[in-house]
């Protein structure tokens, strides 16, 4: 029965690893339609501007409010990002736990963090707040668009 129960266990862990799988690929794609949109809608907020349609006051705040979705959105997203990584770790040990309990531990290794350099969630978290940093200029310094 105890050996059921950490099957069961096991199963749900498993369950739990992939759906924070799922999230980071979410997260990638709301990244790339948060881009999108932001790219597209400075682009057009120029073309405006050189069209005569909009101000340059009105130009200048779609530029500061491009900036502070895109600083707020990757904040977000680099939150986001760094829970799903603890939690991972979180279940990994428990996953290790059970294949102790279950005298296996020689067939999977304690979660370790110094292969961080692998992950593609560390190189996530880096855009993202490399992006955050990039729409704090936009907010505070919107001149810098060409």
């Amino acid at each position: 029965m105890k050996n059921n129960i950490l099957t069961e266990r096991y199963k749900f862990i498993l369950d739990k690893i992939k759906l924070l799988d799922e999230q980071y690929i979410k997260n990638t794609n709301l990244t790339y339609k948060i881009i999108i949109s932001l790219v597209s809608f400075i682009s057009l907020s120029k073309l405006a501007f050189l069209e005569g349609k909009i101000d340059f006051t009105t130009f200048i705040f779609c530029i500061k409010s491009a900036g502070f979705i895109l600083c707020i959105s990757f904040l977000y997203l680099s939150f986001i990002s760094i829970a799903i990584i603890l939690s991972w770790i979180d279940y990994r040990k428990d996953e290790y736990h059970i294949f102790e309990k279950l005298e296996l531990s020689n067939y999977r290794e304690k979660p370790k963090l110094n292969g961080m350099y692998r992950w593609s969630e560390t190189y996530f978290i880096i855009i993202c707040i490399l992006l955050s940093i990039l729409g704090l200029t936009l907010f505070l310094a919107p001149s810098i668009v060409p």
